[in-house]
């Protein structure tokens, strides 16, 4: 249910708290949305009232100046695919209704790590620009999504044989870390099954290419 004291109060923290919230609560899986075009179509009342309190762009159900954050989101799922069918599925999705970005791809429960956390206050971009191109289906800057593409320019690190991963048990898999030159880099979730791209190893090394782009710390 949407907390409307929350929406205008004019803290635009909590406004963007409190999208997190009612959007985590609507995914295809759970509703029988309208014309099984996904949840873009069937929230854009609620995303234009939204977009006038943050005074903030929408972006196939990312807010623009909030982009740091809001693509922080994970699946509820606790196994991920393996990468390569991952990848496949991204290649040649179907149907398409939002880009793999978007919580709005997904047809399972989901989250938003960053809104929900201490984190949320302290936490920063951290690329040098952003650009997204977005090809609707209609006129509606809040409707269906026909294709869409994101130019991020930020610091990258190419992945290397130096780029560990350390697997904690699985009921703390979002304990899971990835290290750098034999220290600790980062607290990681991946979207695929860790153990299919690294190698069998303690300080499992990537078995394939991979690298990791910085957005926001």
């Amino acid at each position: 249910m949407l907390d409307r004291l929350t929406i205008h109060s004019g803290s635009t923290a909590a406004i963007y708290q409190e999208w997190s919230k009612l959007i985590a609560q609507i995914y295809l899986g759970r509703y029988r949305l309208i014309r099984g075009t996904g949840s873009l179509p069937s929230i854009a009342g609620i995303a234009s009232l939204f977009s006038k309190m943050l005074n903030d762009d929408y972006a196939a159900g990312i807010w623009e100046n909030s982009m740091h954050q809001s693509l922080c989101w994970a699946s509820l799922k606790r196994k991920g695919p393996r990468c390569r069918n991952l990848l496949k599925r991204l290649k040649i999705p179907s149907p398409y209704i939002a880009p793999s970005r978007s919580w709005a791809s997904q047809r399972t429960a989901f989250f938003f790590k960053l809104y929900h956390s201490n984190l949320s206050d302290d936490c920063r971009p951290e690329f040098h620009s952003i650009d997204t191109d977005i090809d609707l289906r209609g006129e509606s800057a809040f409707g269906e999504v026909r294709d869409a593409a994101l130019d991020i320019t930020s610091k990258v690190l190419v992945g290397s044989p130096r780029l560990t991963w350390h697997e904690q048990p699985r009921r703390c898999r979002a304990q899971d870390t990835a290290g750098f030159n034999g220290e600790y880099f980062a607290t990681i979730e991946p979207d695929w099954f860790g153990q299919y791209i690294f190698e069998s190893t303690e300080g499992r090394t990537p078995a394939t290419p991979i690298s990791l782009l910085l957005i926001g710390s």
